[in-house]
């Protein structure tokens, strides 16, 4: 879609939310519509850049001096005319992306940047009152997740103590651990990367755990896990021991969907449970400290 063409049709399928076909001071203007607009600048600012797209899959690239529409150009601060990027302010909130045009039908009409929920918009309002709305895309940040989220009975995989167990007992022996009771040694790093794999295929529900250079065991009830961090979708929160910019380190579950996160907390081990140290929250696509 080119915006000549949807200035041109009123409405189109790239358009939503409710159309007032009345007459507006932008279409009664018609071929007067054009005015020497002050100030006029022949580049995007920075805070309007990126890809932008619609709830029917259209996309809109804004560039530093030109603007494209599912790969076709609309404007270039290079070219001349109504198509000339042209960048200028029509009213309090309001722009316009060709401000050379002289008439009303080549107009790009009125735009304007807001943000909203941690997201960037693009909000249009064209010929007849017409309104479209674009959202900006943000690239995912993306962790590392576990490959399984259980352990082998054959090899060793990467095993994490989780943040609300505490301190763990590791037995020398495999019936030690059954018993709960015998040589052992007790770990309590949340940091520290473990390898576990199941004993005796699994049948006593015991772990084996390398730590070090050294074998040990237990009787697993959920302390060891292959993820270090996890996503309460309920709430759109990631606990983790880790910040978010710790990409190396964090580890979810296999086919977590974290992306979808709102809110990250660093945690420590506490009663019992876990304790927030730190917080952030999703704004534009980047993680912004709270406390």
């Amino acid at each position: 879609m080119k915006f000549k063409h949807y200035i041109l049709a009123g409405v189109t399928a790239l358009s939503f939310g409710m159309v007032v076909n009345t007459l507006t001071p932008d279409t009664a203007l018609g071929s007067r519509y054009y005015q020497p607009f002050k100030n006029v600048r022949y580049s995007m600012p920075a805070s309007w850049r990126g890809t932008y797209y619609n709830s029917y899959g259209d996309t809109m690239k804004v560039n530093k001096y030109s603007i494209y529409t599912n790969g076709q150009a609309d404007y270039k601060s290079s070219w001349s005319g109504w198509r000339k990027l042209a960048f200028a302010k029509v009213s309090k909130k309001y722009y316009t992306l060709n401000a050379y045009a002289t008439m009303g039908a080549n107009s790009s009409r009125r735009w304007k940047m807001y943000r909203k929920g941690g997201n960037t918009y693009l909000y249009h309002i064209g010929a007849m009152n017409s309104r479209a709305k674009w959202k900006k895309y943000v690239k995912p940040i993306k962790y590392k997740t576990a490959k399984y989220n259980g352990f082998y009975f054959d090899d060793y995989s990467s095993a994490y103590l989780q943040a609300d167990y505490g301190s763990q007992k590791l037995y020398t022996s495999s019936s030690s651990a059954q018993k709960k009771s015998g040589k052992h040694i007790t770990v309590k790093s949340i940091y520290h990367k473990y390898y576990a794999k199941w004993d005796n295929e699994g049948k006593d529900d015991v772990l084996r755990i390398r730590y070090g250079s050294k074998t040990y065991f237990i009787k697993a009830n959920g302390e060891f896990q292959p993820y270090n961090s996890w996503f309460d979708s309920s709430i759109k929160r990631i606990y983790s021991p880790y910040s978010p910019s710790s990409k190396s380190k964090i580890v979810f579950p296999h086919g977590e969907k974290y992306s979808k996160a709102k809110y990250w907390s660093k945690v420590q081990y506490f009663r019992g449970g876990t304790l927030d140290t730190n917080s952030w929250k999703m704004n534009n696509g980047k993680w912004v400290s709270e406390y």
